[in-house]
């Protein structure tokens, strides 16, 4: 079996990291051998300016263009790539949380302009796939939940040390930042022909059970296989 690489990434708050630890799982249960790399990676000096960026060192987020912010998440990216290629090589199913389509999401969101916001895309696709040479996925699954019901979840986020155990980074706890980021995200989802996942049911109004978005999930990327 050749490899596979998969991103899961999604609007705040809809669960990207519960459903990356349950399709590890579910792929090792069925014997088929998984690697999971987490974006950004706060535990490496590759997330410094990550991390200041979040932290809002260098300002909020939108006093920070676009292209800066993408170069600081596409280093961190590109100290992995060897990793992933390796492990696609050995027939690996690669599942990332976050990639450069979380660059394309929040950062897009910044540019209301259409034309140059198609532009940054193309910019955002030499920067990371040309110039940094990093692995292009398979699919990238996004996970789509309404920025209304994306901050309730983000507020029940235990400690994290990127910002200090603060409840909120400076992308989430700026609510039009988050709204454009979600605009963006469907855009660009779209216009690239990603799978949205719509983690809503549409009888009730409210999110999807966990597991059902999870088997929904699996489903999609069980089809890569056949």
């Amino acid at each position: 079996m050749s490899g596979k690489f998969f991103v899961i990434d999604g609007t705040d708050g809809s669960g990207k990291k519960t459903q990356l630890e349950l399709l590890h799982q579910r792929f090792r249960h069925n014997h088929i051998p998984v690697m999971i790399v987490d974006f950004p990676q706060y535990d490496k000096v590759s997330s410094t300016l990550v991390k200041a960026y979040l932290n809002g060192e260098f300002g909020h987020a939108d006093q920070v263009k676009p292209e800066i912010a993408s170069i600081f998440f596409a280093i961190d990216r590109w100290t992995v790539a060897d990793e992933i290629r390796s492990a696609l090589a050995k027939g690996k199913v690669v599942l990332a949380n976050r990639y450069v389509s979380s660059n394309k999401g929040h950062q897009a969101g910044k540019i209301k302009n259409k034309q140059k916001l198609n532009q940054f895309l193309t910019w955002v696709d030499n920067l990371e796939y040309e110039i940094f040479g990093i692995p292009r996925p398979d699919q990238i699954f996004l996970l789509y939940l309404p920025y209304k019901f994306g901050q309730k979840f983000v507020d029940q986020k235990g400690y994290r040390d990127y910002i200090g155990g603060k409840k909120r980074d400076i992308h989430e706890k700026d609510s039009q930042h988050l709204q454009d980021a979600e605009k963006a995200y469907l855009y660009v989802a779209h216009r690239e022909k990603w799978e949205i996942i719509d983690c809503l049911d549409s009888k009730t109004g409210r999110p999807k059970s966990i597991q059902d978005i999870n088997d929904i999930l699996y489903q999609e990327m069980e089809k890569y296989f056949m």
